[in-house]
């Protein structure tokens, strides 16, 4: 009965401390914020390759990583057929980097669940994941790579086996589609506000900010990475001090019921 009230005190110890920790820092809603940034790459990825492109080159063309598709846009281009250009090559391009991005993040993801209902089943392995953290992130990367490439290399020959006059026809409607979606008023005001402020600066100094923009991402990733670490520590650190505190006038506590009985 002792033991179990020492373990009861214990707990409520950590949890006051844990509670007190989160008031400080606002662990939560900080780790909220900075996690929706991480998930919010894609989006980033995806605005920054629509910028980047004036237009859709052969091998962004190549959605499905298929030299087929790309053949068929070359064939196109020398045959002076229409294909896909202008506000619908720019999304078709921030298309494929939003969903190229976000499929990685996605893996990740089912890796990460995976590696955690393994640990929830084995005391050892989930031992292992906490004293080697970096370790276990290096491998849910790792794991979420593979998985990707897997999935592009299984789709990639699905349509590789596709016959020519499939590839023709759906290249055929998404380019239909394309000048559709070019001729949409919407479509044609952002574009023609795009241009008109793009004109404004010289090649150069175009060409200087799409560099700067390409930072975009891998600021967000890794500015949000090192936003999530310092939230952490920040939370630990200040657990750790109203632990201590708490157990010192617990301690206190004790002594004086120990010398009131004395």
């Amino acid at each position: 009965m002792k033991v179990d009230q020492v373990s009861y005190n214990e707990a409520v110890i950590r949890n006051m401390a844990a509670v007190k920790a989160e008031q400080e820092s606002h662990y939560n809603t900080r780790h909220k914020i900075l996690a929706g940034a991480v998930l919010a790459t894609p989006l980033v990825e995806g605005a920054v390759h629509m910028i980047k492109s004036p237009k859709l080159s052969i091998n962004n063309t190549a959605i499905l990583n298929s030299e087929k598709f790309g053949q068929n846009l070359v064939n196109h281009v020398n045959a002076g057929l229409p294909y896909v250009k202008g506000a619908a090559a720019r999304s078709l391009n921030g298309l494929k980097a939003f969903g190229n991005l976000a499929s990685y993040l996605v893996a990740g993801a089912l890796v990460s669940e995976v590696s955690n209902k393994i640990a929830d089943k084995s005391e050892k392995y989930n031992n292992f994941i906490k004293n080697n953290g970096l370790v276990n992130w290096l491998a849910i990367a790792g794991g979420a790579v593979a998985l990707v490439a897997g999935a592009k290399k299984g789709v990639g020959v699905i349509f590789d086996k596709m016959k020519p006059e499939t590839v023709e026809k759906m290249f055929t409607k998404l380019t239909k589609h394309s000048d559709a979606f070019n001729n949409n008023k919407l479509v044609k005001a952002i574009s023609n506000g795009y241009n008109s402020l793009a004109g404004k600066f010289s090649a150069d100094a175009q060409q200087r900010i799409k560099n700067i923009i390409s930072y975009a991402t891998p600021t967000v990733i890794f500015g949000s990475a090192a936003g999530i670490l310092a939230n952490r520590l920040n939370f630990a650190n200040k657990f750790r001090a109203n632990y201590d505190e708490l157990k010192d006038q617990q301690l206190a506590a004790a002594a004086a019921d120990v010398a009131k009985a004395s």
